[in-house]
């Protein structure tokens, strides 16, 4: 696999007003804020550290939040070298105006099976680092930065089919899975452990180095977002919402709100004009 860097920026700017098609590979890495990616077979919901790939004809749509606009990195490459004379940046091209001829697919000789089709990873903590850095060789204007910015890129690709397929992965993919179906009940770690027959240490070491929380913050971060949805959604009280969520003393919930979100539940249903 040989990585040619097109373009990358820092940017909050989507300049896609409509379904697209790329001419060649992107990545669009997410830094802060909120939205959404529509493909053409589902719609993602994006956040911090967010990942997604979408190789050159297929369909995407980035959306971002008014509320909570997304920052973001975005990258422009092809998996090989074939076409480094066409350095010039490649627009978003409405659906109806794409051309297959002219497109870059460079993902079909990349041999890896993963980048064949769109991918979006949720919570690519484990990538965050690796991206950043892609995007801070890329500003040089040293000798062979851009180079040296697309070995970065490599790594992270390489680092990202790796962990696809590892162990790791799928445990990870339990905790999520256990978390979303279970966060109201969850009393401590060791519950999660045992659900999932791992050592509550293990997953929490596995979510640190994938999303930056431990196994407890995690589960008060899921509790908090889906407070946050029943405040804009329903009449409940500040303390029904609590107890919803599996928090049953209302004066921890109302500190952990306020500390995540920097305003107190009620602030909050009130900022968003909810119910």
């Amino acid at each position: 696999m040989e990585i040619f860097l097109r373009y990358l920026a820092v940017t909050d700017y989507l300049p896609n007003r409509f379904p697209t098609k790329a001419y060649d590979c992107r990545i669009l890495f997410v830094l802060e804020g909120r939205g959404e990616l529509r493909l053409s077979d589902r719609t993602v919901a994006l956040s911090r550290s967010s990942f997604c790939y979408y190789p050159a004809g297929f369909e995407y749509y980035p959306v971002s939040s008014r509320e909570e606009p997304l920052r973001f990195i975005v990258i422009n490459f092809d998996f090989s070298l074939s076409h480094s004379h066409k350095t010039s940046t490649f627009g978003p091209v409405a659906v109806e105006r794409f051309c297959p001829e002219l497109a870059i697919e460079s993902h079909k000789g990349c041999g890896v099976e993963l980048f064949q089709k769109p991918l979006v990873i949720s919570n690519a903590f484990f990538l965050k680092e690796l991206m950043e850095t892609v995007a801070e060789e890329y500003k040089k204007t040293t000798v062979y930065a851009r180079e040296i910015a697309a070995s970065y890129l490599k790594c992270a690709l390489l680092k990202l089919a790796g962990f696809r397929g590892s162990k790791e992965h799928r445990v990870y993919q339990q905790i999520v899975d256990y978390v979303a179906e279970h966060y109201s009940e969850i009393a401590h770690n060791a519950q999660v452990g045992k659900a999932l027959n791992y050592h509550p240490y293990y997953l929490s070491r596995i979510l640190e180095q994938h999303t930056g929380l431990s196994l407890h913050k995690y589960v008060n971060a899921v509790r908090l977002a889906k407070a946050a949805e029943l405040l804009a959604s329903t009449r409940l009280s500040v303390s029904e919402v609590a107890g919803r969520v599996g928090i049953e003393n209302p004066n921890h919930f109302y500190n952990l709100f306020s500390r995540v979100y920097g305003v107190s539940p009620s602030a909050y249903r009130k900022s968003i004009g909810a119910l």
